[in-house]
């Protein structure tokens, strides 16, 4: 397969990611049938990500998320509602997901003032269709190894790809961002 796109890179085998501040990963398995990697900040990303199967005819299978940043989870409720899109993840970071209220909540650790409450930190709700624990999970008819990776979020996960590409959400960020 080969696919020539700006904003699609390949990393390797049928792994692929759409940059973005918060990249979306895709798998591509056999007969086009896709698993995507966390959905992106919002409505945007997500209709992105439908042109792009439409164009190459892929069928997206699921949305297997790192954690319940809004950032990384903001284009689940889309995708659900245009194309019941199920949604896999820890059982912390489905609470998160399903009552995004929460996130601004435990960041400040109160009722979280208006400035807290923008898109950035509260995504819309998407419901999660099975809760997913540390090891191998199928989807998309390839397995993927799910790892803990608690820290940055309380179940925050990364996810390996069947061509051994890892998906680790913000557990690795520069020292830029730190600093910031």
């Amino acid at each position: 397969m080969r696919i020539v796109m700006a904003f699609l890179k390949k990393i390797r085998g049928n792994t692929f990611y759409m940059p973005g501040k918060a990249n979306v990963g895709i798998f591509v398995g056999e007969k086009g049938r896709c698993a995507l990697i966390d959905s992106g900040l919002d409505d945007y990303v997500g209709k992105n990500v439908l042109q792009l199967a439409h164009q190459y005819g892929w069928q997206l299978e699921g949305i297997i998320n790192t954690h319940g940043h809004a950032d990384h989870c903001g284009g689940n409720s889309y995708l659900q509602n245009k194309i019941q899109l199920p949604v896999y993840a820890t059982a912390p970071e489905a609470a998160l997901m399903e009552n995004p209220e929460l996130e601004p909540y435990y960041l400040y650790s109160a009722a979280p003032i208006k400035e807290l409450q923008i898109r950035f930190l509260k995504a819309k709700p998407s419901r999660v269709a099975a809760v997913i624990d540390e090891g191998p999970f199928e989807i998309s008819g390839a397995v993927f190894e799910i790892l803990s990776l608690k820290g940055h979020s309380p179940g925050h996960a990364g996810v390996v790809t069947p061509d051994d590409v890892c998906f680790l959400g913000d557990a690795v960020c520069p020292k830029a961002v730190l600093e910031k």
